[in-house]
């Protein structure tokens, strides 16, 4: 799951199957609500406003972030590259 869609070299934890798959029944749902809000929303070139964002997606977002990565002690989502592209193509735009 990392850089998904988003070009450009990868920074950060990558998210793997195998690591992707240490994570909880719970866990992996949350990751399916926001990549599918994501791809629908995300064309790879213009970026995505926040303010688009639907509140269970949001939700889902702030739970990656904060969620510790398997295998990767003391890493949470925040350090992955997914999340890290993700950020870098959100806009505060209402």
């Amino acid at each position: 799951m990392c850089m998904m869609g988003m070009g450009g070299p990868p920074h950060g934890i990558p998210i793997t199957d195998d690591v992707h798959e240490q994570y909880s029944p719970e866990m992996k749902a949350t990751w399916d609500t926001f990549h599918d809000w994501w791809k629908k929303n995300f064309n790879g070139d213009a970026p995505v406003s926040k303010s688009t964002m639907p509140p269970e997606v949001a939700e889902a977002l702030k739970k990656i972030t904060e969620a510790p990565i398997p295998g990767y002690e003391g890493s949470t989502g925040v350090d992955s590259c997914y999340v890290i592209g993700v950020n870098m193509n959100l806009v505060n735009v209402n």
